[in-house]
């Protein structure tokens, strides 16, 4: 499963769930933020060719 959000919305996503108790979301979340981060980062830059 592939979910699209704004920053906003992931933000509201968030702090949704950080009004559970800990234990029940800790998980998710840290694949939440897992996730955004690996989705932020810029993409690898090729390594210039050795031909060139």
């Amino acid at each position: 499963m592939n979910i699209t959000f704004t920053q906003e919305e992931f933000n509201y996503v968030l702090n949704t769930l950080a009004q559970r108790p800990f234990a029940e979301v800790a998980q998710l979340i840290m694949k939440l933020q897992q996730q955004a981060s690996q989705a932020q980062a810029p993409a690898p830059v090729p390594a210039a060719s050795q031909n060139a």
